[in-house]
């Protein structure tokens, strides 16, 4: 399995699909940085520090930027306050998440 196969990050749902991230606060900038094949967990960077939500407020932008939908149809299911971060995405297939991820790691 290569490094970066970002499925093992996604999830398939009735809704559209769950992805599970491990984020980094405090970075230079908010960028997909890759994949943690043990945690199966995309690997993200954000600008924003951990206070206050601004981390979480930072990622669901940039995600909505990523998967090209409005930040309306994403959702913090689980982890508002760890670096282990579960988003539900509404109306996106598996295959189009991980494209959009690959692209947004620069894979593509």
């Amino acid at each position: 399995m290569p490094d970066d196969d970002f499925s093992i990050c996604v999830l398939y749902t009735p809704r559209g699909v769950i992805v599970d991230f491990e984020v980094t606060a405090g970075s230079p900038v908010t960028s997909i940085v890759g994949v943690n094949k043990w945690r199966e967990r995309v690997k993200a960077s954000v600008a924003a520090k951990a206070k206050d939500g601004e981390a979480n407020r930072e990622l669901l932008r940039f995600l909505a930027e990523v998967f090209e939908v409005p930040s309306s149809s994403i959702r913090l299911v689980s982890g508002e306050k760890s670096t282990q971060k579960r988003f539900e995405v509404a109306g996106l297939s598996e295959e189009d998440a991980v494209k959009k991820l690959e692209a947004a790691c620069g894979r593509l």
